[in-house]
């Protein structure tokens, strides 16, 4: 089963990913649409999720200070 579009506009969704550097990345979907990969692959992604929220804190975690300086939403007319 895949997370459908009613979920995905009304679910705050996380995702991962690990980078270059191999730390792991959290994307929080704020109730937007999934990449096709993650919204097709629901069950390993909360599976994933479970893994992740049940490991130790052992880093340091960040907010990206750049982003005010993405470009803003403009609606479609």
């Amino acid at each position: 089963m895949a997370y459908d579009i009613l979920d995905q506009y009304s679910l705050d969704i996380n995702w991962y990913f690990v980078d270059f550097y191999n730390r792991l990345i959290v994307f929080a979907s704020g109730g937007g649409i999934l990449p096709t990969t993650i919204a097709e692959n629901d069950k390993n992604n909360e599976l994933f999720h479970q893994i992740a929220f049940d490991l130790p804190v052992r880093y340091k975690v960040v907010r990206n200070e750049n982003i005010s300086n993405q470009r803003p939403y403009k609606p479609k007319p």
